[in-house]
């Protein structure tokens, strides 16, 4: 494994990474939103300009250019390859599956088709009615791709979470001389974000932004308990560069970090293990094929965190020591010693597909502690039997929902058209569905709420 130290200069130049962003939405005005947010703030414009043939997916286009301004003396030429596959190979779809799936789609067609005949702007959101009993499992939310990077439309992080949203999304890089975790898109150096270090909720819309992520997490977790009865939110956080056991920035301190920072407001892993009567699972995987998440209503103002592998790691370490590795390999560990309660968060799959996708883990011991999966949500769409995921309670998250085809807006869809969007994913399946729907009027999907599947 390559020493992390020279990894700011040592870069390969034939497997860009692969894209992990999410992509959500956000619903009606919502009671969240904060009265000094100015209605005048407006999303940045669209990127313009040419590509190469064959180019690069935008958001790797994006990290490799903000990479190379950051890093100029090291970085040349990375964003010249072409992107190599994510693990095993996606299977092609012959089967569809079950015609479950058929139906669900149906149902958002006509959804779909019903706001278009009865002229409505919109459609509603689903009512409390319509998730009551459900556990965090049997629920769909939208969620804000890249939440820290969208000062224009956000100045302040408490700004996204004030749309009712039900994802966010925090970039973080283990730095290397530093040694504490930066908020950044593309600098592995510095933070570049919109939060700030705020101790009450009357600061959160004020102060100097560009912090760590230690007070990006202290942000969301005032947000929350100035909002006990707010969505559950999670926090998807991508390790950009992994952890770094050589300099301590390992699983262990990630743990003790996270739960410092948020606290009470945390669902950890040992939340789903634990029975009602007090005993536990034996893994992850068959807590949740039991349902035992908790139920949605009893999680308002909570927090649950996922973590991705970053795109830096993917392009210069091998996927043994990618850090969705090396954290299940780390709860494995710690359910193995009886320390399972020391967790804070849950690794995710990357490339969510058809079949299993934990196959690729060759330790097949480490397969049983992944319940969260990431996925494009065209591909999602596209493999057709999405309905593994919801039978077996596993928590999906979906990104560039505007990518499924036809394909909408990237930043400026109809609400009509983004609402219909919303609600095909979740009748896939999906648990959170990410987007870039920040500006009006699609960003009136951003608080919706709907019945899974």
């Amino acid at each position: 494994m390559l020493d992390r130290v020279q990894l700011p200069c040592v870069i390969r130049h034939d497997t860009p990474p692969p894209r992990t962003d999410p992509v959500q939405r956000r619903a009606d005005p919502s009671p969240y939103r904060a009265a000094n947010q100015s209605p005048s703030q407006s999303h940045k414009p669209a990127r313009s300009g040419l590509f190469p043939p064959n180019p690069l997916p935008r958001r790797h286009r994006q990290f490799w250019r903000g990479f190379r301004a950051a890093t100029a003396s090291c970085y040349r030429g990375v964003a010249d390859g072409h992107q190599a596959p994510l693990g095993s190979a996606r299977p092609s779809s012959t089967a569809k599956g079950s015609v479950m799936p058929m139906i669900r789609r149906f149902r958002a067609a006509l959804l779909s088709l019903s706001a278009l005949l009865l002229g409505v702007s919109a459609i509603p959101a689903a009512h409390a009615d319509d998730i009551g009993g459900q556990t965090l499992a049997g629920v769909s939310g939208t969620g804000i791709h890249n939440t820290y990077n969208d000062k224009s439309a956000y100045t302040y992080l408490a700004n996204a979470l004030d749309t009712g949203t039900s994802l966010v999304e925090l970039d973080t890089w283990a730095n290397v001389f530093t040694r504490k975790w930066n908020v950044s898109h593309s600098n592995p150096l510095g933070s570049d974000n919109n939060c700030v270090k705020a101790g009450t909720a009357a600061d959160l819309y004020t102060g100097d932004r560009n912090q760590n992520l230690d007070s990006c997490l202290d942000d969301i977790r005032i947000w929350l308990q100035a909002h006990p009865t707010s969505h559950p939110i999670m926090i998807k956080i991508e390790m950009k560069n992994g952890f770094n056991n050589t300099l301590g920035m390992n699983p262990t301190s990630f743990d003790g970090y996270v739960k410092t920072h948020l606290g009470s407001v945390l669902y950890a892993p040992a939340d789903l293990l634990t029975r009602s009567d007090g005993t536990r699972y034996p893994d992850l995987d068959t807590a949740a094929r039991a349902d035992n998440w908790a139920d949605y209503g009893s999680l308002a103002g909570r927090a649950i965190v996922e973590i991705i592998p970053g795109t830096f790691e993917q392009a210069v370490d091998p996927a043994s020591s990618w850090s969705d590795v090396v954290y299940a390999q780390h709860l494995k560990d710690l359910a193995a010693a009886g320390s399972i309660s020391q967790a804070a968060i849950f690794p995710s799959v990357l490339g969510a597909q058809a079949v299993d996708p934990r196959t690729r883990y060759s330790d097949t011991t480490l397969r049983p502690w992944f319940v969260v999966f990431d996925a494009d949500a065209a591909a999602w769409v596209g493999d057709g039997n999405t309905e593994w995921y919801n039978a077996n309670h596993y928590l999906t998250v979906v990104t560039d929902a505007y990518d499924v085809p036809p394909a909408l807006s990237s930043s400026a869809p109809s609400l009509a058209d983004a609402q219909a969007r919303v609600a095909e994913l979740a009748a896939d399946g999906a648990s959170y569905i990410s987007s870039d729907w920040i500006t009006a009027p699609a960003n009136g999907v951003l608080g919706e709420v709907l019945a899974r599947g």
